[in-house]
């Protein structure tokens, strides 16, 4: 064991709950608040959760000659940062009140096996620079970031918010200005958009009415608000490539013109970029194209089109609108190369 391991415990990881209780029962109960982003409640989980790990990191990390303070702070904020992660885009859906401790006891461990086989580390400034990301698009636990106290670093953090604003709004400009095919313009925004305004979203009444197209067919919604615990469940929390299935309940029997006007509602109710969402004149052009001799408006895109056929399809949008972005963005040569890795990121 390293050299004063307690004194230096004592100094940066130890941390008392305010009220006493036990440390597993204490971060249960602060699930609900956690995944309706309360970043208090946050904070207070991953203090809690690196007091009570600390020396668990030091011991695994002993049993193999690695146990030095770097290293052990290393994977201390690997944790956080894997945790901060999984605040941000969501936790697995079996994960609850009941096993939220275990889970993340679960997700330590982790962090120390990858450590120990020198896969998926995070350097410590790498690591440091995604926490403050999404510290402070979230603002989580923000009065903890060290460069929030530098009014050079709120400058630069305000430019960067400011840069990935402006490529958001020109990634939703040329949504808005596509020439591509309605119905696969509609799969992209169903497939990944709408999921990225649910997942963001505390709004009751959007996210009733998401509930409302999630599984128009004959059966339960496959993914919904669960509106007494307040949280997302079902498939949309997951990657894009499931999110097709939860896509296609949504169009369901749905006719091309019904869904560009749902989208846009929606979209204007919980928006990505500040400005209000028109489709633009491309769009509406194709739309009063025919598609096989049946007006493109009136196309139920899951009558129309087999799964197999249109699986593919948010992947080709998503890419072909990052490449306008990227040509829209190319007169500012400095921005141009981070545009689209900006939107990739953000709508991830």
């Amino acid at each position: 064991m390293f050299h004063e391991a307690s004194k230096y415990y004592q100094l940066y990881y130890h941390y008392d709950i305010p009220e006493g209780g036990e440390p597993g029962e204490v971060v249960n109960s602060l699930y609900n608040p956690v995944i309706r982003n309360d970043k208090d409640a946050l904070g207070q989980v991953l203090k809690i959760l690196a007091s009570n790990t600390y020396y668990l990191v030091c011991r695994r990390l002993e049993s193999t000659g690695n146990a030095t303070r770097d290293n052990v702070d290393e994977v201390m904020q690997n944790v956080r940062v894997e945790i901060l992660k999984m605040a941000f885009r969501g936790f697995p859906e079996y994960v609850g009140e009941d096993n939220f401790y275990p889970y993340l006891i679960g997700v330590v461990e982790n962090c120390v096996k990858r450590f120990r086989q020198g896969a998926g580390r995070v350097s410590r400034r790498e690591g440091k620079d995604w926490e403050d990301g999404l510290l402070q698009e979230e603002g989580i636990a923000a009065s903890e970031a060290e460069e929030a106290k530098n009014p050079e670093a709120v400058i630069i953090q305000e430019e960067r918010k400011a840069l990935e604003g402006e490529i958001l709004g020109q990634y939703i400009e040329a949504l808005q200005e596509t020439g591509l095919p309605p119905y696969q313009v509609l799969t992209y925004c169903y497939a990944i958009l709408i999921p990225q305004l649910f997942k963001k979203s505390q709004d009751a009444e959007f996210l009733s009415l998401v509930d409302g197209i999630s599984g128009r067919r004959s059966q339960p919604p496959n993914s919904h608000y669960n509106k007494e615990k307040h949280c997302l469940e079902g498939e949309i929390t997951r990657d894009s490539v499931i999110l097709i299935k939860w896509a296609m309940d949504a169009m369901y029997g749905q006719k091309v013109f019904q869904l560009d006007g749902e989208f846009q509602d929606l979209y204007n109710r919980e928006r990505l970029a500040g400005a209000a969402f028109r489709w633009g004149q491309g769009y509406r052009a194709n739309l009063e194209k025919d598609c096989s001799g049946v007006p493109i408006r009136q196309v139920i895109i899951t009558e129309a089109f087999q799964k197999n056929a249109i699986k593919n399809w948010p992947a080709r949008v998503a890419q072909s609108l990052l490449a306008e972005t990227g040509r829209r963005m190319a007169a500012k040569k400095d921005w141009a190369g981070k545009a689209v890795k900006a939107v990739e990121e953000m709508l991830r």
